[in-house]
């Protein structure tokens, strides 16, 4: 499957003109709504970012 990577502001771009749901725009494995967190995953293991946003 073809991928293209991207840099945090590249991929903060695709957000623009969105209302972002904190913790906004983070690594995949850090995106929690309530901020807990049991996981032991290294930053470095995770190569994407995510958002959830609501359309204003």
């Amino acid at each position: 499957m073809p991928m293209r990577l991207r840099t945090e502001a590249e991929a903060q771009r695709f957000f623009d003109g969105l209302d972002l749901v904190e913790p906004g725009l983070t690594q995949v494995h850090k995106w929690r709504p309530d901020g807990t967190s049991t996981e032991t995953i290294k930053d470095e293991d995770i190569a994407m970012y995510g958002a959830v946003a609501r359309k204003p």
